[in-house]
């Protein structure tokens, strides 16, 4: 019975008593179509699998809209800016393509703004930052910028104390 399943050619015998050349002896194999799908189903896995476990994808070219504004000590406005950025870039990468003025410097604690738009704070006065009306957690450097935010900086005082 197993020389029947293996059987590749037949043969066929007419009236005349001759014998014809063989005939191939079709057969689709239903093996080989199952291997080629489980191949197929085993790239499609792995492929997925492989975007989800963090694996380099193209770069992002989503963006967010980031609104910039600045007020002095007075309430003037110093600077008021809508910005389109790229997810994931921090508020200081939005605070330099919203002011090319912007006066800055790196310090131990993270980036320090010394002015912006080209005025800087006066005597007992620093830029306040607050991050959709709250006032900031953490320095401008550290805020990453994952969905639409409004940057305010605020020229406060410290009060001036006498003894």
């Amino acid at each position: 019975m197993a020389a029947e399943k293996t059987k590749k050619w037949q043969f066929k015998a007419h009236s005349h008593g001759k014998e014809e050349k063989p005939e191939k002896a079709y057969r689709f194999d239903w093996k080989l179509l199952l291997w080629l799908a489980l191949l197929v189903a085993a790239w499609l896995v792995f492929s997925q699998l492989t975007q989800q476990a963090g694996m380099p994808a193209p770069a992002s070219s989503e963006k967010v809209t980031v609104i910039v504004k600045a007020t002095g000590a007075e309430g003037n406005v110093i600077l008021d800016k809508v910005l389109e950025v790229k997810k994931g870039k921090t508020a200081f990468d939005a605070m330099k393509q919203a002011d090319p003025l912007l006066g800055y410097k790196d310090s131990a604690y993270g980036i320090f703004i010394e002015s912006i738009n080209g005025i800087s704070a006066g005597p007992n006065q620093y830029w306040a930052l607050y991050v959709d009306g709250a006032t900031a957690l953490t320095g401008v450097s550290g805020i990453t910028l994952n969905e639409n935010r409004l940057i305010e900086w605020k020229m406060e005082s410290t009060g001036t104390y006498s003894a």
